[in-house]
């Protein structure tokens, strides 16, 4: 005969699988990654998230309870570190670059080439504001269009140019475009000094000081808000569902 079971234990087991059903729930959609303070750049949440936690966010932050340095942010998983100078409610990270600090402090504009920002198929960032630059081979002879607003740096190996930017509201993006269009060598995007200086000198110009703004898809938000992570594979977006990305890694290696 099986064992009869009084009504109020029945109760009270109901209630504690509802809670626990919820919070489960409240983990599926990732409500456990709460904000956390960050010193002089306040509280943060989603896309940062602290070092312990990577499957909170996109954008690791680390230092903020340090003393002895500045706050640094890893843009992708195994990436470079980067000084943190601000973040903006405007989804806009402004962070310092040491190798092109160093580039603009050695006057080496043969180095300049775009920063190494991610690619990733989930989240893309734009460098405001920036200036294009055309950077043409000397070996190569060739010569742009005369134009009395294109600027022209000559390098070792290279010659780079450039239009001056103008301030706003005209704004430079129709120089950029034009000089794209002009240009048969690489084109980079590099920061532009804000305000832009009176000079037309290139090292001037840029500023080591990176005002990104991020732009993340709906598909990864919608991922995250049902507890999953962000994730790549071969360029391609997947929502990696409860697990963290050196997982995945592991199980796709044993399926080959």
């Amino acid at each position: 005969m099986a064992p009869i079971i009084p009504f109020f234990v029945l109760v009270v087991l109901s209630q504690f699988l509802l809670i626990h059903s919820a919070e489960d729930e409240g983990n599926r959609l990732g409500v456990d990654c709460p904000s956390f303070p960050c010193g002089k750049l306040g509280d943060l949440a989603f896309p940062f998230t602290e070092g312990g936690r990577p499957d909170c966010g996109l954008f690791v932050v680390n230092g903020c309870n340090s003393t002895s340095r500045g706050v640094q942010v890893q843009l992708e998983h195994g990436g470079r570190w980067y000084e943190v100078d601000k973040i903006s409610q405007g989804d806009t990270l402004t962070i310092y670059d040491k190798i092109l600090a160093e580039q603009l402090q050695q006057r080496d504009c043969q180095s300049l080439n775009n920063l190494s920002l991610p690619n990733l198929p989930y989240v893309s960032f734009k460098i405001v504001p920036n200036v294009t630059l055309c950077k043409c081979r000397t070996s190569s002879n060739i010569s742009l269009p005369k134009e009395t607003e294109l600027r022209h740096t000559p390098c070792d190996k290279y010659n780079i140019y450039y239009h001056r930017p103008k301030p706003p509201p005209s704004g430079d993006t129709d120089q950029d475009d034009r000089l794209s269009s002009l240009c048969p060598c690489p084109t980079i995007q590099l920061p532009l000094s804000e305000p832009p200086p009176d000079n037309d000198n290139l090292f001037d110009l840029l500023t080591p000081i990176v005002s990104v703004k991020v732009y993340i898809s709906g598909l990864c938000l919608a991922c995250h808000r049902r507890g999953g992570r962000c994730l790549a594979r071969n360029q391609n977006f997947y929502c990696g569902e409860g697990i963290s990305e050196d997982e995945q890694i592991w199980r796709e290696a044993r399926t080959r």
